[in-house]
């Protein structure tokens, strides 16, 4: 969740957070063990991060938002169990896997942010996972609001990460759907 749109006062997740978590602890299961370092760069409140790693007894997770607030840091902190928050990327140190989530729309000059942190937080055989929002032709007001500079087709995100010095494991779109309109008038059907 960007944190434009955080409320505390929800009860409930929306449903595509959740649905989104479910694919992503899909995704990452194979990839997961005891003991692993985690940076989650735009983290927001920490959902997936908790979401993905709770059935983990023993891992160690640096969540970095530079939206945090002061009160946020001082709430989140005191709350999280093996969870440090941040608002800036540690200065060095690499870690098992990387969660750029819906992020790399937020920075101007992506490809000098993304090959920074591969350079700075990533070793051979580390783990990183992207997703951004898909389609430009799609960009708008929603976008615009959340200060994104652009939304990806699959092939412009896979160049991006190999230019960054990325090995592509797998790569695919999360969500598809169709909503066609019913071709049928009431009378047909009577």
């Amino acid at each position: 969740m960007d944190l434009k749109e955080f409320d505390k006062t929800k009860a409930n997740r929306h449903p595509w957070e959740t649905a989104r978590l479910r694919a992503l602890s899909t995704i990452l299961r194979p990839h997961l063990f005891n003991g692993v370092k985690i940076l989650d760069v735009g983290c927001g409140d920490g959902f997936i991060s908790r979401g993905l790693f709770s059935h983990l007894q023993i891992k160690e997770i640096t969540a970095v938002d530079v939206h945090l607030s002061d009160k946020q840091l001082l709430e989140f902190n005191n709350s999280s169990n093996q969870m440090a928050y941040m608002r800036e990327l540690p200065d060095s140190g690499t870690f098992d896997l990387v969660l750029l989530l819906d992020v790399l729309e937020h920075v101007k000059d992506d490809a000098i942010f993304f090959s920074d942190i591969v350079r700075r937080h990533m070793s051979k055989g580390d783990k990183i996972l992207l997703t951004v929002p898909a389609f430009q032709s799609i960009y708008g007001y929603h976008d615009v609001n959340l200060g994104h500079y652009r939304r990806y087709n699959l092939n412009e995100l896979e160049s991006l990460a190999i230019s960054g010095g990325i090995k592509i494991l797998s790569s695919g779109y999360l969500f598809a759907s169709l909503l066609l309109p019913n071709t049928f008038s009431a009378s047909s059907l009577t």
